[in-house]
């Protein structure tokens, strides 16, 4: 399938796949589940600052996928949640992933410095399960609750 999207030739990367954390647990479950199949490098927030300083342009955007199937032969329904921002220094909290270095558009603060109210109302997160709910509510699915 990847050298189908090459074009139908087999694409050489001349370096390993960056994955950018600041989550250790969740570097340690790729590392987990890829083993030694795809080389990748880790980055922490701090070194993508440094490796994005070279660009004006520092715009981002947050996106969460949630895929629904209601059935083992059903095709996926999928929900995209997308925030767009721009990535900064580090500010905040370091105890979300990357949130200290995400900060949505229209707003000063990092996803890390908002109050977790504030960002569940606006992430990628909401949007996308904002998606999901809307899908319930429109196709009126009932629930078996007793066997």
């Amino acid at each position: 399938m990847a050298a189908a999207a090459a074009g139908g030739r087999a694409v050489v990367l001349s370096q390993p796949v960056t994955f950018v954390t600041g989550n250790a647990k969740k570097l340690e479950e790729v590392r987990a589940i890829l083993g030694n199949s795809i080389p990748f490098r880790s980055l922490k927030l701090d070194r993508l600052n440094n490796l994005l300083m070279a660009y004006e342009d520092k715009s981002a955007y947050a996106l969460c996928v949630f895929s629904l199937a209601l059935g083992p032969n059903a095709d996926p329904i999928t929900f995209l949640g997308k925030t767009p921002g721009k990535i900064v220094p580090a500010r905040g909290p370091n105890d979300f992933g990357w949130d200290p270095i995400f900060q949505p558009d229209g707003y000063d603060q990092t996803y890390a410095e908002m109050p977790k109210e504030e960002k569940n109302k606006i992430s990628h997160r909401y949007r996308a399960l904002a998606q999901v709910k809307s899908h319930f509510a429109d196709a009126g699915y009932s629930f078996q609750t007793e066997p």
